[in-house]
Formats: structure tokens, sequence, C-alpha cells
């Protein structure tokens, strides 16, 4: 009988070793294939601008994708090379050459990284399709949405696959390559014992833990503010945290005390010594489960972050704000009213001003080559929309009073002065026609949305100071912005999408720019003869939902707002939930797996502990007492730490934790309970697998 049919027939008796290893490598192929074929089909590649920040999370979470499916399947496969070393030392204790052993042991892996491979493949696009067409039923459904699959994600799948199949072929070169005979044999229940480490050991590990994320986000912000760029590789200090997870979970294993209760201490002494004489890769296992758990909350934390969106749209106090210009002809009072006749909608509240387009100074900021901030400053830097103190009074309802020489900065509510751009840098404004200049400075800012344009700062100014610097401007420099409201009403949505449709199809070349565009940056980049990246058109479809966030002249419609937000927003979501539930599939298996390998190699001491009286329930609590450290400690340590993370970046985006955000966070915890529910689930199964194997199960 040759190699290759005893390794057939040992397949056929150890059926689950290969099972598992089979399931992992073609899951993570499934996934990986799967993912890719979605992140990088022509219809999410167009949602996510290139360069953009929301492509650069993409990329990162499908590293983080990457990086748990690698993880998971390499655990596997050293997994199955530990239930394989007794098989291999008996062949060699029988004579067996390694080259032979080699040889056979290769032609096997071979065989089955290549089948999972092409069934991953497959499988891949399958799933891929069928999740599309899920997310499009249960969130959105239009014609931007269509499924397309690009050969991109079939290029990452194998690849992945190539390298993990090399990594996977290195494990077992080194597997075969080990000479001492017994070590062979007895490697699949080798312990790996910690030593006991202080309390101290665990206080830093906590103290670790919280410093390296704060060094890590904080600290570059804190320096920037004080004008030096931290360089790339003070991201190091994240490190800090993997190592204070390491040093919290060998303490939490490894360090018990008799303290005032020693018949505690002894009555699970066995249990405790257990867990420590298996104690290294238990902890490397925890580690692992813990960074998957936050990667997977970090994805899970992205939905509920965007859905605060819902609630700052409610509180906008106006339903319409439709800007232009005076020159370009849009839509007018009579085109409004005759589109709300036909749909049977009340107007109330209408307004409509002209307010002007004037030059403002402001300050160019850019990092040196040694990481020193440079401000430059500019009088003449952008346009932006200035309006009288009773513009504003006629557009609001609200009473402000500016005195001369001063401006008031309208923002959205709750914004926070940034690092590139503050409210103070405009103290200069010149009348682009007359040349005339007027020094100015901030008195102060004023929330209200519904007087903003996308990517334009809007200023108030005294009646008399804005009667002289707005002296002879043409209707091309002149902004138009109509506000209204409506009753409520079932055809409030129907009307807003005509009444969009109308602004769209009446919108002149002049009016489809991004929201970036500004016409002298434009002037200065032409006579420097350098390129401007931002004039490029925009598609004047209904369907583009890149036009809320991306369109200069973008019309703030408060019902069609919170009915599209889901339209608008389906990738990010389709992009984090996949990658959650990958996350999540690595943290069941390595936890399952971890457990059963415990009960595996720990059943001739349960045996044992039998034959000296160990009834059901003391063997079932020396199991609890280590699943509930394998399952507990990772999801809390990554629960609690991602938590805190995610509150930083709250507070490092503009200085305040809005009220939104912190609904966001309470609905984060609720995220962070199905996590814990899953995990418990999985507790459950495992447990139940153990007490199979040990043969502690009750009638």
């Amino acid at each position: 009988m040759t190699m290759n049919k005893i390794f057939s027939k040992l397949r056929d008796y150890n059926k689950k070793n290969y099972v598992q290893m089979v399931f992992c490598v073609t899951l993570s192929v499934m996934l990986i294939t799967s993912y890719g074929i979605m992140m990088f089909s022509p219809t999410v590649m167009q949602v996510l601008p290139e360069g953009g920040d929301s492509r650069k999370q993409a990329y990162m979470i499908f590293a983080i994708a990457l990086i748990g499916c690698f993880i998971f399947t390499i655990y596997a496969a050293g997994l199955f090379f530990k239930y394989k070393s007794r098989e291999a030392g008996v062949f060699l204790a029988l004579g067996t050459q390694k080259s032979q052993l080699r040889n056979a042991l290769f032609a096997e892996i071979s065989i089955i990284l290549s089948g999972c491979t092409a069934v991953g493949l497959a499988l891949g696009a399958v799933v891929s399709y069928f999740i599309w067409q899920l997310f499009c039923i249960l969130v959105v459904d239009n014609a931007q949405m269509k499924y397309q699959a690009d050969v991109t994600g079939f290029i990452i799948g194998f690849v992945f696959a190539a390298v993990m199949s090399v990594c996977i072929m290195g494990m077992a070169v080194g597997f075969i390559k080990r000479t001492n005979l017994m070590d062979v044999l007895n490697d699949h229940r080798k312990s790996e014992p910690l030593r006991d480490v202080s309390k101290l050991y665990g206080i830093l590990g906590i103290v670790f833990s919280i410093m390296g994320f704060v060094l890590g986000y904080l600290v570059p912000g804190i320096a920037g503010e004080m004008g030096v760029l931290m360089p790339s590789v003070w991201n190091a200090t994240y490190l800090l945290s993997f190592a204070g997870i390491y040093m919290v979970i060998t303490y939490a294993i490894v360090h018990h005390e008799r303290g005032k209760r020693p018949q505690k201490y002894y009555r699970n002494i066995i249990s405790y010594n257990m867990m420590k004489f298996q104690g290294k890769q238990t902890v490397r296992n925890m580690c692992i489960i813990s960074l998957l758990v936050a990667a997977s909350l970090y994805a899970c934390f992205y939905a509920p972050g965007m859905l605060s969106g819902i609630s700052e749209i409610d509180n906008n106090p106006v339903d319409f704000s439709i800007p232009s210009k005076v020159s370009f002809g849009e839509v007018q009072k009579e085109d409004i009213e005759k589109l709300a006749g036909d749909y049977q909608i009340e107007i109330t509240g209408y307004r409509e001003g002209n307010f002007a387009e004037l030059l403002g100074s402001g300050v160019l900021r850019d990092w040196d080559d040694n990481n020193k901030l440079i401000e430059n400053y500019m009088e003449k830097y952008e346009y932006s929309k200035y309006m009288s103190a009773g513009d504003y009074r006629k557009m609001t309802g609200d009473d402000i009073q500016v005195d001369r020489g001063t401006f008031y900065r309208i923002t959205f509510p709750q914004e926070q002065n940034g690092f590139w751009d503050k409210f103070e840098d405009m103290d200069l404004i010149t009348n682009p026609v007359t040349k005339e200049q007027m020094e100015v400075r901030l008195a102060g800012t004023i929330a209200y949305e519904a007087l903003m344009i996308n990517g334009v700062n809007s200023y108030i100014l005294n009646d008399e100071d804005y009667r002289e610097i707005t002296k002879e401007l043409p209707d091309n420099r002149l902004y138009h912005q109509i506000l209204f409201n409506i009753q409520d009403s079932e055809a409030a949505f129907d009307f807003s999408k005509a009444l969009y449709g109308e602004i769209l199809k009446r919108a002149p070349r002049e009016m489809q720019v991004q929201s970036g565009y500004d016409e002298y940056q434009e002037q200065l980049a032409i006579e420097a003869g350098e390129e401007y990246g931002e004039d490029q058109q925009m598609e004047m479809s209904p369907d583009n939902s890149d036009l809320m966030g991306y369109w200069k002249f973008y019309p703030n419609m408060k019902v069609m707002k919170e009915k599209t937000f889901f339209q608008t927003n389906a990738v990010f979501f389709m992009l984090f939930i996949y990658v959650a539930i990958i996350c999540l599939a690595a943290v069941g298996i390595i936890a399952y797996t971890r457990s059963v390998t415990i009960g595996m190699n720990n059943k001739q001491l349960f045996d044992d502990l039998k034959k000296l009286g160990g009834n059901h329930k003391y063997l079932k609590k020396c199991i609890t007492s280590q699943l509930m450290k394998i399952y507990a400690l990772p999801v809390i340590i990554g629960s609690i730490l991602i938590y805190i993370f995610t509150l930083m970046t709250y507070k490092g985006n503009d200085g305040v934790v809005s009220s939104t955000e912190i609904w966001a966070l309470g609905v984060d915890f609720l995220l962070v309970l199905g996590v814990g529910v899953y995990m418990y689930v999985v507790y459950r199964a495992s447990l139940r697998k153990i007490e199979g194997i040990i043969g502690n199960k009750t009638s």
C-alpha cells in the first residue's frame, strides 16, 4: 500500500481534523473574494472618491478583513499539524523515510489547498451577488446600486489564497524538518507554561492598554495645534495597547492569590493550573480575539455614527433650502408654487434673498519638510457668501446685532473651530469688481444650517459695512437662496423629488461644480501653470448620490434627505457590516477551536479527576472557569478599548460630544451586548463539545 493510500485511510478515520482546516481555508478565501468583488466593483469605486477619506477607510477595513481571515486560517493550519504530529511520529517510528512522509504530506496539503481555493473563489462570486441583492432589497435599490463584478476581486482572492498556501506549506516544511522523534509524537500535547506575575504587572497592562490609544490618537492632534507634525513612526505608540492587552490577559490567567479566603483558592487550584500550564498559546489566542472583537465593533460602530446624522437632519428648522446664483435662472417662487399645487402641498414661511459673493482673506496651512506648520496669509484667498444683519433677520426671524468692522460666521450646529480653516482667518474683504477692501474681525459664530452652502463659508456683516463693500456687484456675484417649509403631507417626498428633478434639469454648466471648487483658486492655479483639481463637472442625475456630499449647490431638502439617507450611505453600510461579519466569524472560529483544544489536551486529566471522585458539577466548574476567561475577558478588553477610542474620535472631531453622538454611543453599547450574546452562543456550543469529549454529559 502506498503512502498516499495510507494517508487517504487516515483522512477517512480522522475526518474532524481535516474538516476544520478545509472549512477555515475555504471560508477565508470565500470571504476575501466576495468582499474584494464588492469593494472593487465599478459601482463602489464610483461612490468612493479617489484619495478621499471614505476610500481610505474602506481600504483600512479591507486590510482588517485580510488580517482577520489570515489569522484564523493560519491558526487552523497550526492545529492541523498539531493533530498530524502523532501520525507523523508513528510513521517515523516504523522506519518511514522523511522524504516519503514529506512527499505524501505535500501532495495531501496541495490537494486540500487547491480544492479549497477553487471552491472559495466560486463561492465568493455567488455570495457577493446574493449579499448585494439582499442589501438592495432591505436597504436601497436604485440604478446606482447595480451589481458589477470586477476581475480585481477574483485576483485579490487568488493572491490571498496563494500567500496563505505558501505560509501553510512553509509550516509543513518546518513540521517535517523536526528530527526529535519524541518531540513529534508529543507535539499535540505539549504544554507552554507561564510564570507567575505580580499585581504591578496587571496594573501596568491596564495603563499601557489605554496609553497606547491616548498617545497614538490624542498626541498628534495636540502637537498639530502647537504647529508640529508628529512623524509617522509615532503610530508605533499604538503597539503599547497591544502589549498592554497581552499583559492584562497574562495576569488574569496566571495570577491567583490565596487572600482572605484560601479555601476558594484551593478549591479552584486545578482549573487555575490547567490554564496556566497551557498559557502561552491561550494568551496569544485571547489577544487575537481581543483585537478581532475590537475590529468588528469598530466596523459595527460605523452604522450608529452615520445614523446619528438622521437626528441632525430632523433638528433642522427649515424644510427646504435652495441655493443658486441670480445669473443661473434656477427655479423661482412661481415654479415652486405650481409644483406644490400639483401635489396638493401647502407652503409656509416662504422667504428668499440675494447675498454677495466677495473675496475673503485666509490662511493657507501646510507642513514643511521638517514637520513644522507653515501658515501663509493671503489677502485674497477664496470667494465666500456675505449677507447683512438685516438680511439675516429677514431670512431667519432672529435679531442679531453686528457692530461695524466685525462679522459673524454662520456654522453648522455644534461645529467647532477647525485646524486648517479657522473662523478668525478671514479679516479682510475685497470687492472683486471695485477692488475696494474692508478690514474686519470675528465677533462670534451663529448656527443656522439652512443658510449654508456646500464648501462655501458664510458671513454676516453690519448693514452699513455690507452696503459699502457690495457696490456695483453684477448678478453673477450674487447668491440667491430660497427657504420655506411645508405642511405634513403623504405627498411631501414626491413633491421633493419633483422639485429636485426640476432644479437639476435647469442647472447650467456653471452650476454643476464640486463643493471644493473656488473660482479664485482656479485662477491662481492657471496663472501659476498648475492643474486645478476641483473643476470636475458633476452629473446632474437624481440617481447620483454623490450630489448630496459633493455638489456645491445641493438643495437641502429635509424630507428627501431623511428618505434617501440609506441610499447615499448604502455602500459604506455594506462594506462595514461585511467586515464586521468577517471579524466575528474569525473570533468564533478561534475561540471555539481553542476551547475544544483545551478539552482534548486535558482529557486524561479529567479522567483522573473522575477516578479521584470528581463529580459532574465539579468537572463542569473546571471547564467553565477556563472557558469564561477565553470568551469573556477578550470581549471585555476589546469592547472597552474600542469604546474609549470611539469616544476619543467623537471628542477629537470638533472638541465636543454632541447629543447625536451620545445617542450613537448608546447604540454602540447595545451592539457590544449583541457581540456578547454571539460569544455566549459560541461558548455554549464549545461547552457542550468539551463535555462530550471528556464524557461529562448528563442524560
